[in-house]
């Protein structure tokens, strides 16, 4: 009774987090699910709760439970404790089992589809090496990403544009959970800080970035978790200045927004050992790349954006943007902070759940029961590695407010760039106080973060919950409105080219609303006649052509439109429109001949077509045209040579294999009785 009773009053005294800390997390969770409902437009993760089926929802509950519920935490709690505890005391091949097991869990609960960012417009860019107009900010990243593509389909001839990107993304996702877990092991003075250091940079809205997603942003987002790593070790006396440049410089490589770090190498330079005169050539080399990383993200803008109003909130003078202290700034910013940091905004918390380490001097190795040391270094390294961690956040903080938020919600990606130094920031109660993070605590925390990560990552993994989810979050966002950006168009390209053909009208309704140019205006016809609006195509087509009167593509699909209209007449007139514009385009040619036979103009129709391959002798369909034309006005030996043409072109092309059949079984009665009487039973 006795022990009972001091291990309650230990309890009591020590922070128990009932009240302050599991408050906190009690109103994070109403907040989250309450902000998702009143808030639609909002990207919020639980507001992906309606795209997930009833299991993932019931995983989701099940947490909710063991986290709101004290005995259940306890006992979860216990078990991971006892989980790791188990895997330190196996000392290497302990460590080895639990990486393995954390990149399958991740690799499992991948990205899996490309809708966030640029990505499905990436995948056609790494395909094409004349596309370069996307992705100047990470142009080198492109020519890595074609070098991986290359060398994939030398083992994977079909290996498409995607393939690539999740290549890195995995390869990126595996250093993330390495240098995460050296990371906290460098910062953590205890097992448990190790830990819930641990879990905090993997359960933040990082978790996306990694394992399958398709964006140049996973590999910069790993070699900047290994900057800082290096760094801290650099500022703490474990480490040149060589590798900690070089992880900064490989992030730019990949993306050159990076760059806003560069100031933090400053501190690494003047700070930590051997500062001073050796560190001068560097510091000059690390100016010179900055302002070149400058004046490429500047260059980019310029020429995709129409330069930085498009995106700066600085007095509401840009496209999209809107005045810096303005509320509507203010609470962007907040909604996107929550979005990539999550649960790990009540880090600063802890101190409610958190008992005094007493007797443990700040420059006193602490041995973990993993194996690893805690504290193992002076409070100059300690104050220096604040310093560079600060700064580190504070200039990530900056890019992330001065780009304007709203476009967080298509580029959450780019607006992830504080990220890893403003969980450190937030966490630094783990390596810089003088408190233990209770066990109680700790379970609270990363089932908070369980919580808001959990239904983000679940909704991508069905690619059709993954397009309404997307379309959703974007429906007020103004980067759609932005006459500048290409969003709307590409991405209702990329919607249609899978399938996705409402999804893609609504975008193309939006482009073609803000910006009536030729192509806007072709991208809305063409899809409102695929799905069955063959009126309303009419109208954007025929403005096309109007606004560019050479669009061939808009005379063919409007022709097209017309014979499904059954207005042949105007079919025709629009063909030879085609063809008075384009008089080298062979392919109008072939379509006015067969829109002519059709019509029972057959000679006419058979000079269109033979000018068509004339015009283009690899055009396989005009050869297979004129194939059958001849062999229905019993020219069968000419129909034989324009049939073969088509199957040089074009072996699997059935429709003129069979024609060519049918016309040797004429020829040769015998090959033909043989043929479709099989073994003559």
């Amino acid at each position: 009774m006795p022990d009972r009773e001091n291990n309650q009053n230990e309890r009591g005294r020590s922070g128990f987090p009932g009240a302050p800390l599991a408050g906190a997390v009690v109103v994070f969770v109403l907040f989250h699910v309450a902000a998702s409902l009143f808030f639609p437009e909002r990207v919020w993760s639980a507001h992906h709760l309606r795209f997930l089926p009833p299991p993932w929802i019931a995983v989701w509950a099940a947490v909710l439970a063991i986290v709101l519920a004290p005995p259940l935490r306890r006992r979860a709690a216990d078990a991971a404790d006892a989980l790791l505890d188990r895997a330190g005391r196996l000392g290497r091949p302990g460590s080895f089992l639990l990486f393995t097991a954390t990149v399958l869990f991740l690799y499992l609960f991948r990205t899996q589809n490309l809708f966030l960012g640029d990505g499905w417009l990436l995948t056609s860019v790494v395909r094409n090496p004349e596309e370069t107009g996307l992705g100047s900010a990470g142009y080198l990243s492109l020519a890595i990403h074609r070098g991986v593509l290359a060398a994939l389909r030398v083992v994977r001839p079909g290996a498409g544009g995607a393939a690539p990107f999740r290549v890195t993304a995995c390869l990126a996702g595996g250093a993330a959970v390495w240098i995460a877990r050296a990371l906290a092991a460098e910062l953590g003075r205890t097992p448990r800080a190790r830990r819930l250091l641990f879990a905090t940079l993997l359960l933040s809205g990082g978790s996306l970035l990694f394992f399958g997603y398709v964006e140049y942003y996973p590999p910069m987002q790993a070699a900047l978790l290994l900057y800082l790593w290096l760094g801290v070790r650099r500022l703490r006396g474990r480490g040149g200045l060589i590798l900690p440049t070089a992880a900064l410089g490989l992030a730019a490589v990949f993306h050159v927004s990076a760059v806003v770090f560069a100031p933090t190498w400053i501190v690494l330079a003047l700070r930590g050992k051997a500062p001073g005169r050796r560190a001068r050539p560097l510091l000059a080399v690390a100016a010179a790349a900055a302002a070149a990383g400058g004046w490429a993200l500047l260059h980019f803008t310029e020429r995709a954006y129409r330069g930085w109003e498009a995106f700066l909130p600085l007095g509401g003078a840009g496209d999209q943007s809107y005045g810096f202290f303005s509320v509507a700034h203010a609470v962007d910013a907040a909604n996107l902070l929550f979005l990539i940091l999550g649960g790990a905004l009540l880090l600063p918390l802890l101190r409610w759940g958190a008992e005094a380490r007493s007797g443990v001097p700040d420059d006193q190795a602490v041995e973990g029961n993993d194996g690893e040391e805690g504290d193992r270094t002076d409070g100059g390294g300690d104050r220096a590695a604040a310093l560079f961690l600060a700064v580190a956040a504070a200039f990530g903080l900056a890019a992330f407010l001065f780009f304007d938020p709203k476009l967080g919600s298509r580029d959450w990606d780019l607006m992830a760039l504080p990220l890893f130094p403003f969980l450190l920031f937030l966490a630094r109660p783990l390596f810089f106080g003088r408190v233990e993070p209770r066990k109680d605590a700790a379970a609270l925390l990363v089932g908070a973060m369980i919580l808001h990560t959990f239904p983000w990552v679940a909704a991508q993994l069905d690619r059709d919950r993954a397009v309404r989810m997307t379309l959703a979050m974007v429906a007020e966002d103004p980067h759609y409105d932005n006459p500048a950006a290409r969003a709307p168009k590409s991405f209702g390209v990329l919607l249609a080219r899978r399938g996705y053909d409402r999804e893609a009208g609504l975008l193309f309704e939006r482009a073609a609303e803000k910006k009536e140019d030729p192509q806007n205006l072709f991208n809305l016809g063409t899809n409102r006649a695929r799905r069955g609006d063959l009126l309303g195509a009419v109208g954007p087509l025929e403005e096309a052509i109007r606004l560019d009167p050479g669009y061939r593509e808009a005379y063919v699909n409007l022709a097209t439109v017309r014979v499904r209209l059954n207005e042949p007449a105007r079919a025709e007139s629009t063909l030879r429109a085609l063809i008075a514009a384009s008089p080298d385009y062979g392919k109008g040619y072939r379509l006015l001949g067969t829109l002519l036979v059709d019509e029972g103009r057959v000679p006419d129709g058979l000079d269109a077509l033979r000018e068509a391959v004339r015009l283009d002798p690899r055009d396989g369909d005009g050869w297979t045209r004129i194939g059958i034309v001849l062999a229905g006005l019993g020219g069968r030996e000419e129909a034989k040579s324009a049939l073969g043409r088509a199957l040089e072109i074009d072996p699997a092309n059935e429709r003129a294999r069979n024609v060519l059949n049918a016309l040797e079984k004429r020829d040769d009665p015998e090959r033909g009785a043989a043929s479709s009487g099989g073994d003559g039973r």
